[in-house]
C-alpha cells in the first residue's frame, strides 16, 4: 500500500466533504509531507519536540543541512536532486526550492517561503 494523507488546501487547512478526493496519495502525498516537514520548527510539535528544523540557529549552513536531511528522511523520498535557498535580508524571508525523486519514480518540486 502506498502513502496516504489528508489533502491540504492553499491555506494549509485540511480538506473535508469530498470523500476520497480529500486524500493525497503516493507522489502527491510525499510532496505535501516534505513541504510540511520543512515548515515545522524544532520543538513546535508537542508529540515529538525533536521533529522539525532548528530555525533558531543563526548559521544558515546548519539550517540548510537540517532541511536537506529532513527532506531525505521523509517517507517516500528516494533522493534529493536539487536544493536551493535564498535569504532576503530586507524581508527576513528564507525561500526554499527543492527537487526530489520519490519511490514512485516521479520528480516532485517543493517551493516554500519561510518567515
Amino acid at each position: 500500500m502506498g502513502l496516504l494523507t489528508r489533502r491540504l488546501d492553499a491555506n494549509w487547512d485540511m480538506s473535508f466533504g469530498n470523500g476520497l478526493h480529500d486524500q493525497a496519495r503516493d507522489a502527491e502525498a510525499t510532496a505535501q509531507n516534505c513541504q510540511a516537514r520543512i515548515q515545522v520548527m524544532r520543538g513546535e510539535w508537542f508529540l515529538n519536540i525533536n521533529a522539525g528544523v532548528g530555525y533558531l540557529t543563526t548559521k544558515r549552513g546548519i539550517i540548510e543541512a537540517e532541511m536537506k536531511q529532513t527532506l531525505i528522511d521523509s517517507p517516500g523520498v528516494q533522493k534529493l536532486t536539487q536544493f536551493i535557498t535564498s535569504f532576503g535580508s530586507s524581508t527576513r524571508v528564507l525561500s526554499v526550492y527543492a527537487e526530489l525523486v520519490n519511490i514512485y519514480g516521479t520528480t516532485a518540486t517543493i517551493r516554500s517561503t519561510l518567515p
